[in-house]
């Protein structure tokens, strides 16, 4: 059988690894030839590098002499310049001041000029007076101011004719100089800057030449090094191929035995081990049945409350058109004709509401539900939620029967009547008796208003079920996600606190000898802050009843009182205390259920992986987290015929808050592997829990927004209902805080009723719902707090108040105009 195949499959083998091993031969001894020409071309390409560095030393070498050379030339060119343009200031200078004097005569000589003529016509004015003694006294005292102007005019033409005229040529000359200067200075900085450039780039010539030598040096350094590797791995070659020619000997050799040993092996047996064998795959069909169990049941209310809502609404649509059917009847249209008209709308809004619904229904729910339970299976990497089209369709299905449905009845209710019935309104319902008025010691203490309440809420029979099965439909799945809440997180209260007392265990190191076990156990009993200690076997085992298998943790403590302290063990239900006894053992309440067994049947537990030994259960105790199984010592020695190899130390402490130190301490000793602190589990389970609050958090939220749906289309509708009696009230004189409290009566007596039932429904729903979302390793608990009831309850009010408030603008815009329909 496989000893045979697995003899062919080694000779196949080593064929191939002959086969595999030449080639790799042949592979090697290319690389190394590979390895050698590239070798020969990298000392070809280090020759070349040598030339190209000397060739590069020798240009630096010429630059750096025409750059000094430049440099002399640039300092005899910058002193010639220097001496060129202090000549043409000097000159400059010179010119100025002669120009400077030049202009001052002449400014004096002209000013002189103009007095002189001034005078002069000043004479000819004063000659053309008429003749007098005034006159020419006047004419001979100008005459005499008139020479002395002449004799300092004179004068000043002798000066202006002493200092000599400015040459144009020579600020000509100047200019030229200066144009020269400007010049030579500009051809000046371009050498300056080529000299500049020059030495950046025999700067960049060295770096990179200073480069070149490192890398030459890199080169000669890396070939020296693959001439060690080349011949290493030559080396290596030889030495591996010796190796190999030896393992596939050795190989055929062992071949070759296997085949003369076959003939004495024996045929073997078949074990044939399915997948209901691995334990997470139980698991995870079990959870995933639960989650299908609540889907059959939480749609089923959500749908009939759904229901209850369109099958409302279609039927007063209907009721409210009766006059347009009426006349549509008495203008000759058909019953199909009519009756399409308003399953038409009602098919049209359902097809869109439920195309609506399956699209994000089928995406979010699912995701949210898969998440929560990825805290169990870690290896749900991926979340896939494809699209269900059955499904889908069947809900559509239903919810297009219940609308369409409701508005054919109607429709065909009302076709049924004579047009002229439909025409005018419809007649208030006759009022009857109500159970209470056959009982006169409580129906004639009531008030008129409160007789009015009561005869109105049996009056409409159908809105009175409806509105309390609403509500209290609404209510229970209010309670159920706040109910889960409480049962989830009591779970760390009841188990950390009530259930488990120790504060933390001390793994010990496996195979640890009398002397070391003991000075292990020592080392937490001679701490100061140790108020008990209890050595203890404490490990994983698989425990199976019928075709079930589980894993559990199984406890044998050394002492039982002591473990009676740390321990507490005790039925749920009636709290009574359970012991350890040589009877038999004691398995918690999940495990129980999951195995399907009470006390007095039978488990296996396994012991390795071929033996396992049967037990008796003894009784069924309290837990939350995980699944154990406990046995004393005397009866473990009588089932597994040895003694219980103990590898853990439970203590509790006098101070909790020690907890850190202790674990120092414990630690520090080379027997103990490991510290779990009580406080690290109980946060671990508060982070698994916690996953849980998505579903919760959709539950309360789709509740509790049914809830207020409810509220508002049957309020809306019991207004709508009785529109023409409100108006006759209001004509009769009820004022708008008296006819709000006319309807408000009804409401929250129905409410109140609602919510009666919701509790009753809701304590139901809870119980179901527990046992359906409950993981594999945590039971949780059957508790909804009072705190939780009271806030659905105020929830529920607040609900109805809040659609009464928005009823009451409406109640008051219902004038007489309403009541003259009526009488109409």
């Amino acid at each position: 059988g496989d000893v045979r195949k697995e003899l062919l499959e080694g000779r196949e083998e080593y064929e191939k690894g002959r086969k595999e091993a030449d080639e790799a031969f042949e592979k090697a001894e290319a690389e190394l030839s590979d390895a050698e020409n590239k070798l020969s071309e990298g000392k070809k390409e280090l020759e070349d590098s040598r030339k190209k560095l000397e060739n590069a030393k020798s240009t630096i070498e010429e630059k750096e002499k025409q750059l000094s050379s430049a440099k002399e030339g640039l300092f005899e060119e910058e002193a010639s310049i220097a001496a060129l343009e202090t000549s043409v200031n000097a000159r400059e200078q010179s010119y100025n001041a002669m120009r400077s004097a030049w202009s001052a005569a002449k400014t004096a000589r002209d000013t002189k000029k103009r007095a002189f003529q001034a005078k002069e016509l000043e004479i000819r004015i004063t000659q053309g007076l008429p003749d007098s003694e005034a006159r020419n006294e006047a004419i001979s005292r100008l005459e005499g101011e008139l020479e002395t102007l002449r004799a300092e005019l004179s004068l000043l033409e002798a000066e202006l004719l002493a200092h000599p005229k400015p040459d144009s040529a020579v600020q000509t000359e100047i200019f030229a100089d200066r144009v020269t200067v400007s010049v030579r200075k500009s051809q000046l900085e371009e050498t300056r800057r080529q000299i500049q450039e020059g030495e950046a780039a025999l700067l960049e010539g060295r770096l990179e030449y200073e480069k070149g030598l490192e890398e030459f040096s890199e080169g000669e350094k890396t070939l020296r090094e693959k001439e060690e590797e080349l011949n290493d791995a030559r080396a290596d070659y030889e030495k591996e191929k010796a190796e190999t020619e030896k393992k596939l000997y050795d190989a055929l050799t062992e071949i070759e035995e296997g085949e003369e040993e076959l003939a004495a092996v024996e045929e073997p047996e078949w074990y044939v081990l399915g997948r209901d064998t691995v334990p997470s795959y139980v698991a995870l069909d079990s959870d995933a049945s639960r989650i299908g169990a609540l889907g059959k049941v939480f749609p089923v209310i959500f749908f009939m409350v759904a229901a209850l809502v369109s099958l409302t609404t279609m039927t007063r649509m209907v009721e409210e058109k009766r006059t347009e059917i009426g006349t549509m009847l008495a203008l000759g249209y058909s019953t199909g004709q009519i009756a399409g008209k308003y399953t038409g709308y009602a098919l049209s809004a359902t097809l869109m509401g439920s195309l609506v619904g399956v699209l994000l229904g089928e995406k979010i729910l699912p995701w949210v539900i898969i998440f929560t339970y990825k805290i169990m299976y870690t290896n749900l990497q991926v979340i896939a939620i494809p699209y269900r089209i059955g499904y889908g369709i069947l809900a559509a299905g239903i919810s297009v029967l219940c609308t369409v449905g409701a508005a054919l009845f109607s429709c065909l209710s009302s076709i049924k009547k004579t047009p002229a019935a439909l025409m005018r309104p419809a007649s208030p319902k006759q009022g009857r008796k109500v159970f209470l008025e056959h009982i006169p010691f409580i129906w004639n203490r009531l008030r008129f208003s409160q007789k009015s309440t009561i005869r109105n809420l049996f009056r409409y029979k159908k809105r009175l079920f409806m509105t309390i099965f609403g509500i209290g439909a609404s209510m229970a799945l209010l309670l159920v996600g706040f109910g889960l809440h409480d049962s989830i997180y009591v779970v760390i209260d009841k188990q950390f606190g009530d259930l488990w007392r120790y504060d933390g265990t001390a793994a010990l190191k496996e195979g640890l000898s009398e002397e070391e076990y003991a000075d292990a156990v020592r080392a937490v009993e001679e701490l100061p802050e140790t108020e008990a200690v209890l050595p203890a076997l404490a490990r994983q085992t698989d425990v199976s009843a019928s075709s079930v298998t589980k894993t559990a943790n199984l406890i044998v403590p050394e002492n039982a009182e002591i473990f009676m302290q740390m321990f507490s063990l005790r039925d749920r239900k009636t709290a009574e205390a359970r012991s350890l006894t040589n009877d038999g053992v004691l398995i918690t309440e999940k495990l129980s259920k999951q195995l399907s067994v009470s006390v007095g049947d039978t488990i296996r537990l396994k012991e390795d992986e071929f033996t396992s030994r049967t037990v008796t259960v003894a009784g069924i105790v309290e837990n939350y987290v995980y699944q154990y199984v406990y046995m004393t010592e005397e009866y473990y020695r009588a089932v597994f015929g040895r003694d219980p190899v103990k590898g853990s130390v439970f203590f509790s402490l006098s101070d909790p808050s020690d907890i850190d130190t202790v674990s120092e301490k414990l630690l520090e000793s080379e027997n103990i592997l490991g510290v779990s602190q009580m406080g690290s589990s109980k946060n671990t389970i508060r982070d698994m829990l916690k996953s849980l609050n998505l579903v919760i958090l959709v539950l309360i939220l789709s509740a509790g927004l049914l809830e207020f749906v409810v509220l508002y289309n049957l309020n809306n509708i019991n207004i709508t209902e009785r529109i023409r009696e409100l108006a006759t009230l209001r004509v009769l004189g009820y004022y708008d805080g008296e006819l709000a409290v006319y309807v408000y009566r009804e409401n929250v007596l129905l409410t109140f009723l609602g919510i009666g039932v919701g509790v009753l429904m809701g304590k139901w729903l809870h119980a179901f719902t527990i046992s359906t979302v409950e993981v594999d390793v945590i039971m949780f608990g059957r508790v909804i707090h009072p705190e939780s009831f009271l806030f659905c309850i105020l929830l529920t009010l607040g609900f109805a108040f809040v659609v009464n408030f928005i009823m009451f603008f409406r109640l008051r815009k219902i004038d007489m105009v309403e009541s003259l329909k009526s009488v109409e």
